[in-house]
C-alpha cells in the first residue's frame, strides 16, 4: 500500500470513529438533556447529522486525534486525506461557525449539552476520573444556577436556597465532573460522605469510583448499614431540599441545625424535613 492510500484508510477510519461517536453522543443527548431542550422546531441533532453528510465530499469531517471533543475537517477538498492540512474544531463551533445553524434554530443551551455529551462519547474513563473537581461555597451556587444537569434544585430561581450550602462551605462540598453528573459531599460524624449523584450513567459511574478510590462513604453504603450520621449546620432562612440527610433538628432558637437520614437526632429543638415547596424546610409533625 503507497503513502496516499495508506493515509485515505486512516482517514476513513477516523470517519467510522466519528459517526459511531456521533450516535452515542445523539443517545446521551436524547436520554439525559433532549427533554429539557428549548429546541421547538423539528430540526434536531440528526439533521446535522445529514448536513455533514450532504457535505462530506466538501469537507470529509473525522474524529480527530485526542479525546477533548474536536473534529478534524477540509476547508480545501484537496486536503480531506491530508490530516496536518486539515482544520481541528470542537464540533459546537463547527455546527455555528461552519454549517452556519444559529441560535433560534439549535438554542447555545442545546448546542452546549451536545458538545457535552459528544465529548464523553470519546474520552477515556481514566480522563474523566482526573477531571472530577470539589467546589465550595459561592462556586456551588454558581454552579447550581447554569449546570446542565438538572432537578428541582437548579436554576437561578432557587440561588437563594442554594446559599445554605456556601453558608456552610466547612461541611458541604460539591463534587462536579464537568456538566456529567455532580453530588453534594458532606463532612458527617461518620467521615465523608458522597450523596446522591445526578447526571449520566457515565458520570454517576465515574463519580462513584472516584469515590470509592478516596474512601469515602457512599449512598448505598450508608443506607445500607442504616447509620443515623449526622452533620451540624448553620440554618438560613430558605434551604434547598435534601435528598439523604433529610430530616434535622433545630437548636439555638433555629440559627442551627443538626441534620441526619432519620429522626433520632439528639437535642431537644423542633424536628424539620427539607423538602422543595416553600422556603424548604417544614417541622416535621407538618407530614
Amino acid at each position: 500500500m503507497n503513502l496516499e492510500d495508506q493515509m485515505k484508510a486512516d482517514e476513513s477510519k477516523a470517519r467510522e470513529k466519528f459517526r459511531q461517536a456521533f450516535q452515542i453522543a445523539v443517545n446521551i443527548y436524547e436520554r439525559y438533556y433532549s427533554p429539557y431542550s428549548k429546541i421547538k422546531s423539528r430540526y434536531n441533532f440528526y439533521d446535522v447529522c445529514d448536513l455533514i453528510d450532504y457535505r462530506h465530499r466538501e469537507h470529509y469531517v473525522v474524529l480527530a486525534a485526542g479525546e477533548d471533543g474536536r473534529i478534524s475537517f477540509a476547508r480545501n477538498p484537496k486536503d480531506k486525506y491530508v490530516p496536518s492540512k486539515k482544520t481541528r474544531m470542537l464540533f459546537s463551533r463547527y455546527v455555528r461557525r461552519v454549517l452556519k445553524i444559529k441560535s433560534n434554530i439549535i438554542p447555545d443551551r442545546d448546542l452546549e449539552a451536545f458538545q457535552i455529551a459528544f465529548k464523553l462519547a470519546i474520552v477515556s474513563k481514566e480522563k474523566l476520573l482526573s477531571s472530577v473537581k470539589v467546589l465550595k461555597g459561592e462556586d456551588i451556587v454558581k454552579f447550581y444556577e447554569t449546570t446542565l444537569v438538572v432537578s428541582c434544585m437548579t436554576g437561578s430561581e432557587n440561588s437563594d436556597k442554594i446559599k445554605f450550602y456556601a453558608e456552610n462551605s466547612d461541611k458541604v462540598s460539591l463534587v462536579v465532573l464537568d456538566n456529567l453528573a455532580r453530588a453534594l459531599m458532606w463532612e458527617t460524624s461518620a467521615g465523608t460522605f458522597v450523596d446522591r449523584i445526578y447526571g449520566s450513567e457515565m458520570g454517576v459511574s465515574i463519580i462513584n469510583h472516584w469515590t470509592n478510590k478516596n474512601n469515602y462513604l457512599s449512598r448505598d453504603k450508608l443506607l445500607f448499614r442504616n447509620a443515623n450520621v449526622t452533620v451540624s449546620l448553620k440554618m438560613t432562612p430558605k434551604t434547598p431540599c435534601l435528598d439523604t440527610l433529610c430530616y434535622g433538628r433545630l437548636s439555638n432558637n433555629g440559627k442551627e441545625v443538626c441534620i441526619s437520614c432519620g429522626i433520632n437526632i439528639p437535642g431537644e429543638g423542633r424536628l424539620i424535613r427539607f423538602t422543595d415547596a416553600g422556603d424548604g424546610w417544614r417541622f416535621y409533625n407538618y407530614y
